[in-house]
């Protein structure tokens, strides 16, 4: 994905899900929670994308860009190889996303959030 088209998803995604992190969102889950909540969906066709910088409220601070953005197709995997890095992964439909932060397990992340029927796209 080229730069502009990451910088377009990311801001996409901010617009759906980053207050999700400075406000009692109920249908946030953390750590092992979030990780049980993405083994469980099914898209086919979905975003992997790199944050490129902070996102208020999560231990999100990305330094550089280590990796592209990607529109995949396909099932979703598992991220143990990215465990340093800052991404989220969102399907194409936009009603859930996934986020990973370098503080996984530690002091915040992984994070899933179900986005609310009524908002998704």
């Amino acid at each position: 994905m080229l730069r502009d088209e990451h910088q377009r998803v990311e801001t996409e995604w901010r617009q759906a899900f980053e207050k999700s992190f400075t406000s009692k969102y109920p249908r946030i889950r953390e750590g092992t929670k979030a990780e049980h909540e993405y083994s469980k969906q099914h898209s086919t066709r979905w975003f992997f994308v790199p944050f490129l910088s902070k996102v208020e409220g999560a231990p999100i601070q990305p330094s550089a860009l280590n990796l592209s953005a990607f529109e995949c197709e396909g099932r979703l995997i598992a991220f143990s190889e990215f465990s340093e890095q800052e991404f989220f992964v969102v399907p194409a439909d936009w009603s859930w996303t996934f986020v990973s932060t370098h503080e996984d397990h530690a002091l915040g992340g992984p994070y899933f959030i179900q986005r609310d029927s009524s908002a998704a796209s």
